[in-house]
This record gives C-alpha cells, structure tokens and sequence, in this order.
C-alpha cells in the first residue's frame, strides 16, 4: 500500500511539473513576443538577386473583402514560371523584427522575424530570406509553426478563405492584401515561391496536418 501511494504521488508531482512546464513555456513565449513588439522596425537595404528554395523552411514541416474581390485579386496575379528567381534585399539579421502581421479574422497579432530558423519560429512570425519584403512588387513568403494553443501562430490558418485580409506593417508602411487562394502542397512544391514582377502578393506558409504533418498548407493574398 505504501509503494501504490508512493507512486500516486510520483505521478501527481510529474503531472504538476508538466503542467507547470507548459505554462512556464506560454508566459515566456508571451513574453518575447511582447518585447519584440516594443523594439522597433528594421527597414532593409537595396535588393540583390537571389535564389530562392525551401532550405530555410525545414523546422516548419518537422514539427508535429469578399469573394468577388478576391476573384479579382487572383485574375490581376500573374506569376513567372521559370526560373525561381526574383529581386531580393539582403538578409536583415536574423531574429530582428521586420514587420507586423494582423489577421482580422484570427484575431491575430504577431511580430515578423527575419529568418526561418529555429529559434526565430520559436517565437515569431518568419520572413523567408530571399523573397520579397512585405509592402514591394513580388512574393513575400512568411510561415510560422501550428501551435497546439487555440489561436496562436499560424494553428488556425486553414480558417481563411477568399475574400479574408491580412494587414503587414512595415517600416515603409502597412499593406493590405486579401486572400484569393488557399491550397496544400507536397514537401517538395517549390511553386508557391514564384514569384512576380507585376503585384504585390504575400504568401503563408505552415505544416499540415498539426500532428504529425506531411504537407504544406499555403495561403496566397495580394495587395487590395
């Protein structure tokens, strides 16, 4: 009788460590979203050709207006087909804000990182190093991770649909795009990183499904 409550005592202190674990992890995550809030915009410097791929994407699928409008949003996008190459700005620093992303419909707000590192999606929003910034003409590409926290990150992303807008402010100031496609993507889909030279267009990217992900849910808007 004694070893039985020892060890229901066992598994009770584990389960408060647990417990206390996870929410240790969502103040500080709380925490170093908050701070990077309050530090200010970085704005980058003058474009340089660069070759973009999923390299820098890899953490993320690791890890376990209306509808008229956005009809025409969709017509006005026309994408390069070959070869993945745009005009990009050099890298910010890894880890340092570069913008602001505001879902409406999510009731999301998030800092935008440079990089999809780690330890930047740890935390952050990620811009993807080699595509535009958010606000210029070609395809900006942000992901984050799918928390198993209701609303946090990117978890709630298959909820948009056409017509939804997603706000990006910047240091060279906000932008407005409403959303005209919503897709899944296998692993190694490199199209949704083309880009153009004609529009605006910020693509999202996160793993799917949540647990144990095989693909990539892609979420495409353009400017409004």
């Amino acid at each position: 009788m004694d070893k039985r409550k020892a060890l229901s005592r066992l598994l009770i202190l584990l389960g408060g460590v647990l417990v206390l674990y996870a929410a240790g992890g969502r103040l500080w995550g709380s925490y170093k979203q908050n701070q990077m809030m309050e530090s200010p915009l970085l704005e980058w410097a003058a474009p340089e050709e660069t070759v973009l791929g999923y390299a820098g994407l890899e953490d993320v699928f690791q890890e376990a207006g209306g509808a008229q409008e956005a009809a025409q949003a969709q017509d006005r996008w026309s994408i390069q087909e070959e070869p993945l190459l745009q005009e990009a700005a050099p890298a910010l620093p890894t880890g340092t804000r570069m913008g602001t992303i505001r879902i409406p419909k999510l009731k999301l707000e998030l800092p935008i990182a440079e990089g999809t590192d780690a330890a930047t999606l740890n935390y952050f929003v990620g811009h993807m190093v080699g595509t535009t910034y958010p606000g210029e003409v070609g395809n900006s590409v942000v992901s984050a991770h799918r928390s198993h926290t209701f609303g946090k990150f990117f978890n709630r992303l298959d909820e948009l649909e056409s017509g939804d807008t997603v706000t990006v402010e910047t240091a060279r100031g906000k932008t407005t795009y409403v959303v005209y496609k919503k897709l899944l993507v296998e692993p190694d889909d490199l199209s949704v990183l083309k880009s153009t030279d004609r529009h605006k267009v910020l693509t999202l990217i996160t793993c799917d499904p949540m647990i144990n992900p095989t693909h990539r849910l892609v979420v495409h808007a353009v400017e409004r």
